[in-house]
């Protein structure tokens, strides 16, 4: 049993990760008499204080991760789409130029995206998985898979899911357990990180309420599977077509088992992957914004600032 709150807990021993971590060099050109400039790099310290934390975005990402990562059965993923205001049904507005966490009951999640969008990021993930079966490629591993499927939904939250011939494939209760829901003014898509138990369970001998029949490409890096869906869906009122993103944690089991290294203080690789997950979500929501005109949609307001990307765009050159 954890003797301290697990957000609390996770804080004072993430900075003690980081106290452990090298820091970033900055290199700096030193002259000696007579002698040519050479390179010395210059260490900064982390702080006045001797240490540094995480806060903001990465700070709730990594509580949320350490949180929900120990619940057998749990799936954590990021959904891309547009935050929207109940009342005026349009992307939500707020005077800030910075992502931020957004709590209110008077927002709804859109978990769809546009078409335009959609084809940008199926063609640029496309890119890197050929890049990546090149034979020059020294890189890490990419993978790639293609499939159809239908859903079939009924009450209680029971899905059952049906392979391209008509098979079985899976049969549960998927139930949410949290989720929290960023605002990103500085790109034209929001996104929100939601923890989900999935249970296998009997095929109900009712009628579903309605289906859903899709199309998945799913690309895999590393612990991270970016998965794109094309949805049909069918009901009374008909078929709907709509666009989905998501970024899901693909390996809970090490996800897991890094939580409860951290949890026991022996030596781990939890901060590594909470730190990463973040970064690997707003790199995504930076390439939509950087081909905004490519994907033009009511919902969004265009209050961005492409100057905050310049130092981080140079540093990757």
């Amino acid at each position: 049993m954890e003797r301290e709150d697990g957000a609390e807990q996770n804080r004072k021993r993430l900075r003690v990760e980081q106290e452990t971590t090298t820091q970033p060099q900055v290199v700096v050109a030193h002259r000696t008499q007579g002698a040519p400039v050479a390179e010395q790099p210059l260490r900064l310290d982390r702080s006045i204080f001797g240490f540094s934390e995480i806060e903001g975005v990465l700070r709730k990402v990594s509580d949320f991760l350490f949180i929900h990562a120990k619940t057998p059965d749990i799936e954590i993923e990021a959904k891309l789409g547009f935050l929207l205001d109940k009342d005026t049904r349009e992307r939500l507005y707020l005077p800030i130029s910075c992502e931020t966490e957004v709590i209110s009951s008077n927002l709804t999640f859109q978990s769809s995206v546009p078409a335009e969008l959609f084809k940008l990021f199926n063609d640029k993930l496309n890119e890197r998985f050929r890049a990546a079966t090149q034979p020059d490629y020294r890189g890490k591993k990419v993978t790639y898979a293609h499939f159809r499927e239908v859903d079939m939904f009924y009450p209680g939250q029971v899905r059952v899911t049906l392979d391209e011939a008509g098979n079985e494939k899976r049969i549960i209760r998927k139930k949410r357990i949290s989720d929290i829901n960023f605002h990103s003014p500085q790109s034209v898509i929001d996104f929100r990180i939601s923890a989900s138990t999935e249970e296998h369970v009997e095929r109900p001998h009712t009628r579903p309420s309605h289906e859903r029949q899709k199309e998945r490409i799913s690309y895999r890096f590393e612990l991270f599977s970016f998965d794109l869906t094309k949805v049909e869906k069918l009901d009374r009122q008909g078929t709907s077509t709509t666009y989905e993103m998501e970024v899901e944690l693909a390996d809970m089991a090490l996800v897991r088992a890094e939580r409860q290294k951290l949890n026991n203080k022996l030596p781990n690789d939890f901060l590594a992957i909470a730190t990463g997950t973040h970064p690997t979500i707003a790199r995504t929501r930076i390439t939509a914004h950087a081909h905004a005109h490519a994907s033009p949609h009511t919902h969004t307001h265009t209050h961005t600032h492409d100057s905050t990307y310049i130092a981080y765009d140079m540093a990757r050159q």
